[in-house]
């Protein structure tokens, strides 16, 4: 099951989205370990890398 992603950063970037008239929302983010992150971006045209944080509140993202 994939992970919930919530918070400020996912929020801002979903309203960045809206506003650019994209179709795109959290449903299209994905969650993968930093390296693999950087790698892909360099293969994407358009992407973004984001980052989030592990908190106590929040232990595990898988």
């Amino acid at each position: 099951m994939p992970a919930e992603l919530k918070g400020i950063g996912v929020e801002l970037l979903e309203e960045m989205l809206e506003r650019a008239g994209s179709d795109q929302d959290s449903a299209d983010f994905r969650v993968v370990a930093l390296a693999n992150g950087f790698e892909a971006i360099k293969q994407q045209q358009n992407g973004l890398l984001f980052s989030i944080a592990r908190t106590q509140e929040r232990p595990h993202f898988r």
